[in-house]
């Protein structure tokens, strides 16, 4: 392996680690947004637990480590 092959593993990992960052919180603005339209559709106080936020950074790390490990295990190289 070259230099610029290592270059180019390092700059997929950290692009897997920007998306799966995205994704979690895009998640979370969509399942808020939408618990939220629910609520007042349905009249209800808009209440939601603080470890809710929790939750949605804890799977969307598990997710990002996931995608960074299963390839490099595997001996392929990711589509990012």
């Amino acid at each position: 392996m070259g230099e610029y092959d290592i270059e180019k593993i390092e700059k997929k990992k950290g692009r897997r680690k920007i998306l799966s960052l995205f994704g979690g919180f895009l998640g979370l603005a969509v399942g808020l947004g939408g618990a939220y339209v629910v609520t007042i559709a349905l009249k209800l106080p808009f209440l939601y637990p603080g470890y809710v936020y929790e939750i949605g950074v804890l799977v969307a790390i598990i997710a990002g480590v996931a995608a960074g490990v299963y390839p490099e295990q595997s001996g392929k190289t990711g589509s990012c």
